[in-house]
């Protein structure tokens, strides 16, 4: 409610009692709205950037930090967030945080922590000096890919690997704490404790494509000797936070340039943790 007014509404109102004249302070509390006018006549310019004798306020909240004739020039954009999200979760991950330059650009981030058939959100939003997130921009999309990636879930950019081409079989084993007691009874115990890992092996074709073979397994080698866990992950939604181990590389001799590489991987948390 406003004082001297009786509603507000998409129409122009009048009210029953006298307008208040002269007033420099004006309070709205518990409204939802798009714009609010206040003006003594009805045929007032209304550009924000011009103000007529008898306006009084022209304010149009657009779902950001800006409103009426008031810039927000002390919280100017600072960065833009991506941010990404499950169709079947409410949380957001964010992803990066870029620079925001005002000149209007082409902005490509390519998303390796991404599941292969899963239905997912995009927003990219503006973020001020205080932290403040504006008015976002939201996709949907449902990525697909080949092969088998390897992908760092600290630095996706840096260290990715892609197992695709003569990919072999890929079998995948379980180890587990299982324990089975003979006894004179007529069958066994078995015993089960918490270990449940699956593991398996990974083997592919390298051919030269932007890094030649050689270059190519040296890059998967130096990931292998960081020792860390990464995310392995496969074209039809499968995941694994998995260690990479023994490296073997066959090198094609009537082939020049290609060369065949397995490594083993065994799961070792989830992978989210």
């Amino acid at each position: 409610m406003i004082i001297g007014y009786d509603m507000m509404g998409v129409r122009p109102y009048s009210a029953a009692t006298a307008s208040i004249t002269n007033a420099s302070y004006v309070e709205v509390r518990n409204c939802i709205v798009d714009e609010i006018e206040l003006q003594t006549t009805l045929d007032d310019d209304k550009a924000k950037d011009k103000w007529g004798n008898g306006t009084v306020l022209l304010a149009t909240f657009n779902g950001d930090l800006e409103a009426g004739n008031i810039s927000m020039r002390g919280n100017a954009i600072e960065k833009l967030r991506i941010k990404r999200r499950k169709l079947s979760d409410m949380n957001f991950k964010t992803l990066k945080e870029l620079p925001f330059h005002p000149a209007p650009t082409q902005i490509i981030y390519d998303d390796y922590t991404v599941s292969s058939n899963i239905d997912y959100e995009y927003i990219v939003a503006p973020v001020d000096s205080t932290g403040i997130e504006g008015i976002m921009t939201a996709v949907a999309i449902k990525p697909k890919f080949d092969g088998w990636w390897i992908v760092d879930p600290d630095d996706p950019e840096k260290y990715n690997f892609q197992f695709l081409y003569n990919l072999d079989d890929v079998s995948i084993t379980v180890d587990e704490d299982r324990t089975e007691l003979s006894t004179f009874s007529k069958y066994p115990k078995v015993y089960y404790g918490q270990k449940y890992a699956r593991k398996g092996s990974l083997a592919s074709l390298f051919i030269p494509e932007g890094y030649d073979a050689k270059e190519k397994y040296e890059h998967l080698v130096q990931m292998i000797n960081i020792k860390k866990p990464y995310i392995l992950k496969d074209s039809y939604g499968r995941n694994f936070r998995v260690d990479i181990s023994s490296p073997r590389e066959t090198i094609q001799s009537r082939l020049a340039g290609l060369t065949k590489v397995q490594i083993d991987w065994v799961e070792v948390g989830e992978v989210d943790d």
